[in-house]
C-alpha cells in the first residue's frame, strides 16, 4: 500500500515497543488505512482482496460448513482475519488498529490449514491460535496451538502493564485475595496467581 501520513511512534505488545504508524491508502479500492509501518509497506491491500479470495476459496475446501469436521479450524481462521481487517470487529481495537496483521502466506485457508495439522491442531480438543510474540504478526513462524487457558493467560498480559503489576502486588502483600484481584483487574485468576509466585512482571516489586 501507499504511504499517505507518517504517525507517531506507540507502545505495541506486551513489551511496549515504540512502532512507528502510518495512514496507507490502499491501491485497489482507495480506502485510508491505519497500520504499523512495517506492516503496512509490506501489505498489498487493505484487506479487500483477501476477502475476495476467501470467498473464492471457500467454496473449495468445504469446511464453511457448520457439518465439516474442521469447521471450528476454519472459524478460528477466519476470526483471525476478521479481526485484523474489518474496523467494525468488537477486537479491531486490540489488533488491527495497532498493525497487526495475517502475513498473506494465511490469506490461503488451506495453506492455514496444512500448518495447523502438521503443528499440533487436533479437532474436537478446542485450541486455540496464540502469537508467542504479541508485537509480531499471525504467519507460521510466530504462531502455535494451545488451550483455552494458557491463550486467556497470554492475552491478560497485555491487559497488564508494570504500574498495574505493581499495584497487585501491593494488593497481594495486603493479603487481598487472588480472586477479588482477578476481578479488579479484569483477567484470570490464574494470571494473579502467576504475579504472585514470580513467574511473571518478576521485575515489578514494591
Amino acid at each position: 500500500m501507499l504511504v499517505h501520513e507518517l504517525l507517531d511512534r506507540r507502545p505495541v505488545g506486551p513489551k511496549q515497543n515504540k512502532v512507528r504508524f502510518a495512514i496507507f491508502e490502499c491501491e485497489y479500492c482507495g480506502s485510508l488505512n491505519e497500520r504499523q509501518l512495517s506492516n503496512g509497506k509490506r501489505d498489498l491491500s487493505c484487506g479487500c482482496v483477501r476477502y475476495k479470495l476467501t470467498s473464492e476459496s471457500n467454496t473449495i475446501h468445504g469446511d464453511s460448513n457448520s457439518s465439516a469436521e474442521y469447521h471450528h479450524l476454519f472459524g478460528l481462521w477466519a476470526g483471525m482475519r476478521d479481526r485484523c481487517n474489518r474496523k467494525a470487529s468488537q477486537d479491531y481495537k486490540y489488533y488491527g488498529a495497532k498493525g497487526v496483521v495475517v502475513e498473506p502466506i494465511w490469506d490461503d485457508y488451506l495453506e492455514f490449514k496444512k500448518w495447523s495439522l502438521l503443528n499440533g491442531y487436533v479437532p474436537h480438543q478446542k485450541l486455540q491460535i496464540d502469537r508467542r510474540d504479541g508485537d509480531l504478526n499471525y504467519c507460521p513462524s510466530n504462531c502455535r496451538w494451545v488451550t483455552p487457558k494458557v491463550n486467556q493467560r497470554n492475552r491478560d498480559l497485555v491487559l497488564l502493564n508494570e504500574e498495574k503489576a505493581l499495584e497487585i502486588r501491593k494488593l497481594l502483600a495486603n493479603n487481598v485475595a487472588v480472586s477479588e484481584i482477578a476481578k479488579m483487574y479484569g483477567v484470570h485468576r490464574d494470571t494473579i496467581g502467576d504475579i504472585k509466585r514470580n513467574k511473571t512482571w518478576k521485575e515489578c516489586q514494591p
